[in-house]
C-alpha cells in the first residue's frame, strides 16, 4: 500500500513538473507576451532572428524596452527596420544576446565581468553596486549605436537620456543598480524555457568595443595616483 502511494506521489510530482515546463515559453514568446518589448519583438522579426532565439539555448537576453527604443534619434528605428538594413539590425540585436549561458542575477551578484555576445563583441556587466555611477558614456548605447549603424560611421555617442539612474532593478541582487555597458537593468530574471531576459533602459552599441574589466587592485592604484596628483597640485 505504501509503495503504491509513493509511486503515485512520484508520478504526480513528475507530471506537475512537466506541466510547468510546458507552460513556460521561450525567450521570443516570453518577450512577445510582454507589451514593454513590442518594439524589440518587431525588430527580431525584421532581422529574422526568431527561429534562432527559439532554439535550445540557453540564452541570456538583455532586452531594451519600448522606452529605450524611443530614445533613439528620429527616423533611426524605421531605417533599421527596413529590409536594406537587415544586416545592421542583426548586428545590433545579437549584441544583446549571450548564448550558452543562462545568467541569473544571483550568478553575477557583486561582480564585474566581460561576457562575449553572439555578435562577437563583449558586454561589460557591472553588478557590484557601483555600475550606475561608474558607467562611461564612451561605452555607448542608444543614440551612438543607431547613428553608427545607419551611417556606417563610428560617431561619438551620448548616454541615453531618461534612464532610471541609480535605481536597483526589480529582481536584481541587493546592493545597487546593475548595468550592461551604460544601460541599466530595470527588471531582472524574467525566466523562459530556453533562457532568461533582463529588461534594460538603453539600446546597446556593438561598435563601442569595451575593454577588459580592470581588477579591483588596479582601480585602487589608479585612485591613489589621482589623489597624489591632486595633492601635488594643491601644494
Amino acid at each position: 500500500m505504501l509503495r503504491k502511494l509513493a509511486l503515485t506521489t512520484a508520478l504526480t510530482a513528475s507530471m506537475t513538473t512537466a506541466a510547468m515546463a510546458g507552460e513556460m515559453k521561450d525567450v521570443v514568446d516570453t518577450a512577445a507576451g510582454d507589451e514593454r518589448f513590442s518594439t524589440l519583438v518587431e525588430a527580431v522579426k525584421a532581422a529574422e532572428l526568431g527561429e534562432t532565439l527559439k532554439g535550445e539555448g540557453p540564452f541570456t537576453v538583455f532586452a531594451p524596452t519600448n522606452e529605450a527604443f524611443e530614445q533613439l534619434p528620429e527616423g533611426e528605428l524605421d531605417s533599421l527596420l527596413s529590409a536594406e538594413n537587415q544586416d545592421q539590425l542583426r548586428d545590433i540585436l545579437t549584441y544583446h544576446v549571450v548564448s550558452g549561458q543562462k545568467l541569473m542575477s544571483s550568478d553575477i551578484a557583486g561582480s564585474r565581468q566581460n561576457v562575449a555576445s553572439v555578435q562577437g563583441a563583449e558586454l561589460r556587466i557591472d553588478a557590484s553596486g557601483a555600475g550606475a555611477e561608474g558607467a562611461s558614456a564612451t561605452e555607448g548605447t542608444a543614440e551612438e549605436g543607431m547613428e553608427g549603424a545607419s551611417a556606417e560611421a563610428g560617431a561619438e555617442g551620448e548616454t541615453a537620456e531618461g534612464g532610471t539612474e541609480g535605481v536597483a532593478a526589480e529582481g536584481a541582487p541587493e546592493g545597487g543598480a546593475v548595468t550592461v555597458n551604460d544601460a541599466q537593468v530595470v527588471e531582472a530574471d524574467i525566466e523562459a524555457s530556453n533562457g532568461v531576459i533582463h529588461a534594460i533602459d538603453g539600446v546597446l552599441n556593438p561598435r563601442a568595443q569595451v575593454g577588459e574589466m580592470p581588477e579591483e587592485g588596479e582601480e585602487m592604484q589608479e585612485e591613489e595616483m589621482q589623489d597624489e596628483e591632486m595633492q601635488e597640485e594643491e601644494m
